[in-house]
């Protein structure tokens, strides 16, 4: 049978009681989809077995067949799966010479549509977001599923924002304040757009990026202007040194004096209270993120 058949069946309600056998490659959970179809379809109760041996060590088979849908998870089925083995469905990666239904591999777009399904409140970006930094995972969407979609569809959005906010998320989030500002000093435009693109999902907090910025662009001016400098004369370790001087001529002498001098303005506003851009207020502190990054980028300053 093949899974498109088993679809049909479960959809049209003409699924006998015949074995089925999973034959999956990269994780379980289609089939554990399948299963609970199955179950939903069937009016049964799941009951997991180690062994063929423990399905027929059941007195009564028949009478226990009409209440259970047995399920076996193994790596390799070393035995026959015959047709009195009713209600049973297999797990396995290798079905040694039993016919199966084979189960491919989860790809983005389907994990993406999953998504959706479960969360119909979400735009279509913040899904996105989502599946990105969870790289996919369908396991770990499916928590966050659970969690968001205990939400009807209307509330979803409010609920996701409100964990974003409260860094529900931080675990899975592999971009942060530190990749922002080295993008914009490599000029890594894609990492950059990556990030201003989806800022309301980055722990991005616009004062660390100018503070953060200010000593990057001081080590970068203490190195390319004087050929001499040695990772002794500035008190760097030679790592640190090495990692400066591989972004020492991105920008010009002359520009890199503008930028510090921005940076430095901006810096001393926000100490003076001129400028109020809180991690708190967050489409104030989005606003300074903005702006820094054209700023730096264009060089008008």
């Amino acid at each position: 049978m093949q899974l498109t058949d088993l679809k049909n069946k479960l959809e049209e309600g003409n699924l006998g009681d015949d074995p089925l056998v999973f034959k999956y490659s990269d994780n379980k959970f289609l089939c554990e989809q399948y299963v609970s179809s199955i179950v939903k379809s069937k009016n049964l109760s799941i009951l997991y077995i180690d062994s063929l041996e423990e399905l027929n060590s059941h007195e009564d088979l028949f009478e226990e067949v009409n209440r259970y849908l047995y399920v076996w998870h193994t790596d390799k089925v070393m035995s026959a799966i015959l047709p009195e083995h009713k209600n049973l469905v297999v797990i396995c990666k290798d079905p040694g010479a039993n016919e199966c239904i084979e189960v491919p591999k989860l790809i983005n777009w389907q994990v993406d549509d999953y998504v959706k399904m479960r969360l119909p409140g979400l735009s279509e970006k913040e899904r996105q977001w989502l599946c990105g930094v969870a790289k996919y995972n369908i396991y770990r969407l499916e928590q966050e599923c659970n969690k968001l979609s205990a939400f009807i569809p209307a509330d979803q959005q409010i609920i996701f924002k409100e964990m974003n906010l409260e860094n529900m998320f931080c675990d899975l989030n592999n971009l942060n304040i530190f990749n922002f500002t080295n993008a914009i000093i490599k000029k890594d435009i894609y990492t950059i757009n990556d990030i201003i693109s989806n800022i309301l999902f980055y722990d991005i907090e616009g004062t660390g990026v100018v503070t953060i910025l200010i000593r990057n662009i001081k080590n970068i001016i203490d190195i390319q202007f004087n050929s001499k400098a040695t990772a002794e004369s500035l008190n760097m370790s030679p790592k640190q040194f090495a990692a400066i001087k591989y972004n020492v001529g991105k920008f010009t002498n002359e520009q890199l004096i503008k930028i510090h001098e921005f940076l430095l303005s901006i810096d001393y506003r926000l100490k003076r209270g001129d400028l109020s851009f809180k991690s708190g207020t967050l489409e104030n502190n989005n606003q300074m993120v903005n702006y820094l990054t054209v700023k730096m980028l264009n060089l008008e300053l």
